[in-house]
């Protein structure tokens, strides 16, 4: 047998976690979604790949129950830029966004995925630009060299007041004093 050395290329692409406090605000939820889905198109860059289609979802506490609302979007263009794909997201936040219900939990899902190369262009549709490759390349190379989210867009807010729910995180034995046992005899 041969030994895949690359892995296949994904067919959909998910980023979503639950959200430490209830948000009520409409701007901590766009900052939410705006952290999601620039999460997923780094995912979608690490994989060459392109995209066309999200869905951008929001789950809510209603009368006791838990809800769940979503949206489809529609890219003009096969894009991996963080830059339209947090805008059109944060647009679909806002049309899910109930005032005064408590969200809990959101995401994006990226599908119908394709290979940046050999990327399918069309006539009469825009295609992505050199100079957002160039730079998204950039921000991807800064990030790696200098930590996760040394760079990242302004809509996900310089000191958010929301961070992500870790209460089922494992521990670190292996990376963090801390998360050593402690044996007292």
């Amino acid at each position: 047998m041969d030994l895949d050395q690359q892995p296949e290329p994904k067919q959909q692409i998910i980023c979503s976690r639950s959200i430490s406090h209830k948000v009520h605000d409409r701007v901590e939820l766009r900052q939410a979604v705006s952290k999601y889905a620039e999460r997923a198109s780094e995912k979608l860059r690490e994989q060459d790949g392109l995209t066309k289609t999200m869905i951008v979802f929001v789950h809510l506490m209603k009368k006791g129950h838990r809800w769940g609302k979503q949206r489809l979007v529609k890219l003009e263009a096969f894009t991996n830029d963080s830059r339209v794909i947090v805008n059109a997201a944060v647009k679909a936040a806002d049309e899910l966004f109930q005032e005064g219900e408590p969200h809990h939990k959101a995401g994006i899902i990226l599908l119908e995925l394709t290979q940046s190369r050999p990327e399918q262009l069309h006539l009469f549709t825009a295609s992505q630009s050199a100079q957002s490759r160039k730079l998204m390349t950039s921000l991807d190379s800064i990030n790696r060299r200098f930590g996760t989210d040394t760079m990242h867009l302004a809509s996900r807010g310089i000191t958010p007041s929301w961070t992500l729910a870790r209460n089922m995180l494992s521990p670190s034995y292996t990376t963090r004093w801390t998360d050593l046992p402690h044996v007292i005899s």
